[in-house]
Parts: C-alpha cells; sequence; structure tokens
C-alpha cells in the first residue's frame, strides 16, 4: 500500500505539525506561474501551480526561540527538505515580510496544470527555448515553488521538512547612543574577508526614502527616512561570496540586532538588487548539519 506524502514542519516552534498531501490540498490555495530555467539554462517547461503559501503552513507552528532577549524571528531560517534528501533555504524575511506578491510566491503547490503553446510551427523557429518542453513529465508533490525568482533552481519536488533554523546569539552593546558602527566587517565563507571603515567607493551609491515601520511601534514617523549606500549583492561579489544558494547572509549591528537573508534570495529573487547597506557586520554562514 502506498503511503501518502506528508510535510513535518519542526525546529524553532511551539507546535510541531506533521500535514498531509490531503490537508495541504484542503487548504485556501494560491496559484502561481512557474517557469522552470535554471541558471544552467535547462528549460522543463512552464507550469501554472496551486498551493499553499509557506507563511500559512508556518504561522500555526509559532516561532519559539531560544534566545529571549531577541524575539523578533528576522534572523530565522527556513529549510526544506525532500524525500531525496536535497533542501532549499529560505528566510523569514522573504517569506513573511518581503512585498506580498514575493511573499505568496512561495508556496507549497499540491496540483499543476501545464502551459500550452499557442506558437505555430511556422514561428516557433523563433524561439530560443526548446519547442518540446517536458508538458506531461510527472511532478513529485509537494513541491517547493518559489515563482519570484529569476531562475527555478531552488524549487524542489517531494518535499517532506520544512524546519525553522536558529542561529547562535551574537553579543551586542544594547548601551550604544547613539548606535554607530566605526568598521563594516565581511567574513565567514567567501573568498576575500574585508574590514572597512568606508563603503567601497569603486561602487555605485544610490540612496532610498522609506516610512520605517516596525511590529513594536508601528510608525516610527514623522516623515520618511534617507538611507545612502551601496548594493549589498554588490558589495558581497566584490569579497568573492559563493554561488552556494544554501547559504545565508547575517547582517548585524552593534547593538547586536541582526537580519538573515538566504543567498538565494539575493542572488536569484527580483528583489536582490534592491538590498542597500549602510552600515553593519556581515557573516556568510553554512547551516548546520
Amino acid at each position: 500500500m502506498r503511503h501518502e506524502s506528508q510535510i513535518s514542519i519542526n525546529g524553532a516552534v511551539a507546535q510541531p505539525l506533521l500535514l498531509s498531501l490531503t490537508s495541504l490540498m484542503a487548504m485556501e490555495c494560491q496559484k502561481v506561474q512557474c517557469n522552470d530555467i535554471s541558471r544552467a539554462g535547462e528549460y522543463r517547461g512552464i507550469f501554472n501551480y496551486r498551493g499553499v503559501p509557506l507563511q500559512e503552513l508556518l504561522r500555526p507552528a509559532r516561532i519559539k526561540k531560544l534566545d529571549e532577549a531577541f524575539k523578533k524571528p528576522v534572523d530565522l531560517a527556513i529549510v526544506v527538505k525532500n524525500r531525496a534528501g536535497e533542501k532549499s533555504v529560505l528566510s523569514w524575511g522573504e517569506i513573511f515580510t518581503a512585498s506580498p506578491a514575493t511573499s505568496f510566491s512561495r508556496l507549497a503547490a499540491a496540483r499543476c496544470s501545464p502551459a500550452i503553446p499557442t506558437a505555430t510551427a511556422a514561428t516557433r523557429n523563433r524561439f530560443t527555448l526548446s519547442d518540446s518542453p517536458p508538458l506531461q513529465r510527472t511532478v513529485s508533490y509537494p513541491k517547493l515553488v518559489i515563482s519570484g525568482d529569476h531562475r527555478a533552481d531552488r524549487c524542489l519536488e517531494g518535499i517532506s521538512e520544512i524546519s525553522v533554523v536558529e542561529f547562535p546569539a551574537h553579543a551586542g552593546d544594547r548601551k550604544l547612543d547613539p548606535l554607530h558602527a566605526s568598521t563594516l566587517k565581511i567574513f565567514g565563507d567567501l573568498k576575500k574577508p574585508q574590514s572597512l571603515t568606508t563603503l567601497p567607493s569603486q561602487l555605485a551609491r544610490w540612496g532610498i526614502n522609506i516610512f520605517q515601520v516596525g511590529d513594536g511601534r508601528l510608525y516610527h514617523g514623522p516623515g520618511e527616512y534617507t538611507f545612502t549606500g551601496v548594493g549589498l549583492v554588490k558589495l558581497l561579489t566584490s569579497a568573492g561570496i559563493s554561488s552556494d544558494l544554501n547559504a545565508v547572509v547575517m547582517i548585524w549591528s552593534p547593538d547586536g540586532y541582526r537580519a538573515l537573508f538566504s543567498l538565494g534570495e539575493l542572488l536569484l529573487g527580483r528583489e536582490g538588487d534592491s538590498f542597500l547597506l549602510a552600515v553593519g557586520e556581515i557573516e556568510i554562514l553554512a547551516l548546520p548539519e
């Protein structure tokens, strides 16, 4: 007798969960289109998926961190594994705090249908991709679908586990007033660790105006905040960051506040080039085995 596929939700959560494919299909679903094209250029078709956003699966599990001094979940990694032992790493932020279009593009899919080409034989030779995509190939469910990425390398079929990973705390001085950083350190799994007193002059600077909001006091007004710095991806590239999409980037401030990004969201995500770095400390981390 064939057993039904299940997803275990575990790690730094108060309520571990075990969801069957049937229960997944019974939940309210979103529909997204995923262009299954890898960084290597392999084309495996274009599919319309229906599934449940990851945030809707994680929310009832409720986060439970060991570091009670820093209760915000923005430093957590979400590791999705499949039955073959493969994994994809996402950040808490890209699932919960990104724009709605980005957040809801990360889902556990339970069904799909292929997009059928409408080109005629006379026009098909203009296409640069394969004329015969594998429209009828078997998809192993549940499938992690990240339709917001430029490439489909982080998509994962036959997922069986979603684990919330908390990294060790980092000491900080919460009494700094005003809060400032005299140096910017970039270290960890990269070719050229750096300690900078100013942002690299060879990298283009740009600015952004934002209305700052947070979970605590919500609106931090009055008015807009203006930040000027360099692109985070450009800075990491200049330091020789690896192309391992399962690495994570932890950014620390001197008071111990931190935020985690997955390298996948920075290198493949459509919003990757919009991240700006003004000050901080950056550590490139490998996930614990």
